[in-house]
This record gives C-alpha cells, sequence and structure tokens, in this order.
C-alpha cells in the first residue's frame, strides 16, 4: 500500500504536519491556500488552461463572463468531497485541474480546492480576486471559504462558491448567507492578518519558451519552459512528455473511473471520465501537437478533442444511468487511443528521413477508422479532410 513518504520518493510534493483546532491554525490554513493561489496563478500550464477554457467558452471578454466561464469549468471538472477524517487536504491548482507536467492528477476536493483551483485560473488571466472567510452561524460554529472576483465593470467584488450547495448551481456574485466575512490577499505575502485587498506589491517576471538552438526566436510555450538548454540536452524522443502526462493525467484517471464503475457509483464514474477527458483537451493534446509533425498528430488530436465535446456533454450528477456511465467509458478510451495513436504517428515521422511528406488522406482515413472501430456507434465518425485545426 503506499504511504506518504513512498509518494515523496516517487516525485509528488507532498507536505505533512500536525493539524490543531484553533483560529491561529485556521489562518495558517488559509495562508497556505493564499499561497498555492498565489503560485498557481502564476504558473504557465495554468494560465495556458485558463486560455482553453475561455476559447471553448466562445472567448468572452468581460470579468464576468470569464470568470463565470472559469467557475463553470471547475464545478464541472473537479468533483467535490469532503476532506479525509481528521484531515486538512489542501491540493496545488496543478494537480487539481490535471495540468501538463503535474506530479499527480487528482480532480477532487473541498471548498479549499475549490478555492485554489478558481483563484489560480482567474488570477493567471489578470483578474483580481481575494479569499473571503464566512461565518455562517452566530455561535461560530460552521465557517466556509470561497474566491471572490473583482468586476471592473460594477466596481463590486462577486463570490465565485465552489462548495456543494445547491448543486453547486448557484451563478457568479452568489454568497451563502453569513453573519460575518473576512478576506484575504493572496498577493500579499503577510498572510497571518485578514484583510481587504490594497497596497502595492512587487512583480515578477516569468518568461515562457525560450529561443531554439539554430533556429532564431520561436515561442515554444509547452516543451521549453524556463532556461535555454543545448542541442545535447534536447530529448532524443520530443513525444516522451507527451506520453509520461497521457500515462499519468488521462489514462490513470480513466483507470480509476473504471473502478468507480465497477463499484456502481455512476455520477463518479462519469465524472472522473469527463476530468480524464478534459486534461487530455487542455494539456495532452497540445502537448503532442507542440512536439512537431502536426500533419500527422493534427487528426488524431483533433478527432480526441471532437469526442471530449462529446463525453462532456453527458450527465455526471447523481442522477447518472447505466448508459451514461458506459458511454462514458468509451469514450474516454477511444481519446486515450487516439492520442496513443498521434504519439505513435509523430514519432514515426520523427524517424523518417529528411523531406519525407505526410499523407493527409492517409492520416485522415485512419483516424477515421480509429474512431469507428472505438466507438462502438455511439457517434458516427466523419472525415477529417479539411477539418479545420487550432480551436483547443
Amino acid at each position: 500500500m503506499a504511504s506518504i513518504a513512498e509518494d515523496k520518493k516517487a516525485g509528488i510534493p507532498v507536505s505533512r504536519r500536525e493539524f490543531k483546532m484553533g483560529s491561529a491554525e485556521v489562518k495558517r490554513t488559509i495562508g497556505e491556500i493564499a499561497a498555492k493561489v498565489r503560485e498557481g496563478g502564476r504558473t504557465p500550464s495554468v494560465r495556458s488552461m485558463a486560455a482553453h477554457i475561455l476559447q471553448q467558452a466562445g472567448n468572452p471578454t468581460t470579468v464576468r463572463g470569464r470568470a463565470q466561464a472559469i467557475l463553470d469549468y471547475v464545478r464541472k471538472s473537479v468533483a467535490y468531497a469532503p476532506d479525509p477524517e481528521m484531515t486538512e487536504y489542501v491540493a496545488s491548482a496543478p494537480v487539481l485541474l490535471c495540468v501538463q507536467g503535474a506530479p499527480l492528477c487528482m480532480p477532487i476536493g473541498d471548498c479549499d480546492d475549490g478555492v485554489v483551483a478558481i483563484g489560480s485560473l482567474m488570477s493567471s488571466i489578470g483578474i483580481a480576486v481575494r479569499i473571503a472567510k464566512l461565518i455562517i452561524t452566530a455561535d461560530a460554529s460552521q465557517e466556509h471559504v470561497l474566491i471572490e472576483v473583482y468586476d471592473d465593470a460594477s466596481e463590486k467584488w462577486m463570490g465565485a462558491d465552489f462548495s456543494e450547495v445547491n448543486d453547486r448551481n448557484y451563478p457568479l456574485g452568489w454568497e451563502p448567507p453569513h453573519v460575518d466575512k473576512q478576506t484575504v490577499d493572496p498577493m500579499n505575502p503577510d498572510y497571518t492578518r485578514i484583510s481587504g485587498i490594497g497596497g502595492h506589491h512587487e512583480a515578477e517576471f516569468i518568461g515562457v519558451g525560450r529561443a531554439m538552438p539554430g533556429k532564431g526566436l520561436q515561442w515554444d510555450g509547452f516543451m521549453w519552459v524556463g532556461a535555454a538548454t543545448d542541442v545535447a540536452a534536447i530529448p532524443t524522443d520530443p513525444y516522451s512528455a507527451a506520453s509520461t502526462d497521457l500515462a499519468n493525467q488521462v489514462a490513470a484517471v480513466v483507470a480509476a473511473a473504471d473502478t468507480y464503475l465497477a463499484n456502481g457509483s455512476l455520477g463518479p464514474a462519469v465524472m472522473a471520465y469527463q476530468a480524464a477527458g478534459q486534461a487530455g483537451a487542455t494539456s495532452v493534446g497540445p502537448e503532442i501537437d507542440a512536439a512537431g509533425h502536426m500533419d500527422v498528430t493534427g487528426p488524431f488530436t483533433q478527432q480526441a478533442w471532437a469526442t471530449n465535446k462529446l463525453l462532456a456533454a453527458l450527465n455526471g450528477e447523481s442522477t447518472a444511468t447505466q448508459a451514461d456511465a458506459n458511454i462514458a467509458q468509451t469514450y474516454a478510451k477511444e481519446i486515450v487511443a487516439l492520442y496513443n495513436q498521434a504519439i505513435g504517428a509523430g514519432r514515426q515521422m520523427a524517424a523518417a528521413p529528411p523531406g519525407t511528406i505526410p499523407s493527409k488522406s492517409d492520416t485522415a482515413l485512419a483516424v477515421v477508422g480509429v474512431a469507428a472501430i472505438l466507438t462502438g456507434g455511439f457517434f458516427l465518425a466523419r472525415t477529417m479532410m479539411g477539418h479545420k485545426r487550432g480551436r483547443r
């Protein structure tokens, strides 16, 4: 049985400490939540995911529209569940959202985790956020935490609540009734005091991409992030990272969903399959195409993207049926197979003699064949000839 020590040995960053009851410990926990929001908002992969979320929502231009799109996505993609008994669990945004390169994919959490995910995504695209700690009852026996976003148009703070209240259907701007509220600025390094947003903070420069060796200045946000790397350090297999992320962020989540399904937990199974599909659409698919030879990988990743739209539309609530779960499983496994096909096609082209030109018609027909076999009749495979690319 795996333990925290074994997780650490596997490269998963896990911290553990004693948690004592009391206001001082609550402040410390909020400070850690704030630190994760601050760090997540500055993480390139989180900003990339936020961009994909907005693109799928039609690229809203207002703060309210963008914030609502992000809130809807997190509610759909991160399953709500309380922490383990006698444990205070707070995960980072990359882990919750299963972004590219995350050491672990864990799309499940409580209100603390929802604050981290929503706050990180919104702050990554320049939306001002603050953490609100609410006291629900007069005797302070019930507390709650959520993210608030600042709307420039109305000049008001709006709640973005991840919690399970009313099936998480309340729109942006709703907050549960409360007798007291305190706020924390996650960008303020002094996490020991509770206050509203204000003051000025030091800026930080983050460079994404680099000049590729011998090719002049190129923007390559998926493969090369951070310091320059010489030619000798470039991996011989350009799809190695994508293959690893496919296994950890998509296939592993599908396997966990299979367990839910086998145990008769239909709603959680569908939501887990959907989380796997979304991790592929927003992270693994773009990573595969960015590794090179998009002429041969693109048709496969685009078919996976289209299949994920069908998967995302399924009922993942408590009313999910056996048919919903079975179809979700089929779509999720098809997505995994398509990404594996894309990686295989890309590797084949990478090993081909220089100047080899892929046959787009052959690639398109291959995608149709894979889709037709794997879908089992759940949707009609169509030709990818002339299919518009780059719409993630």
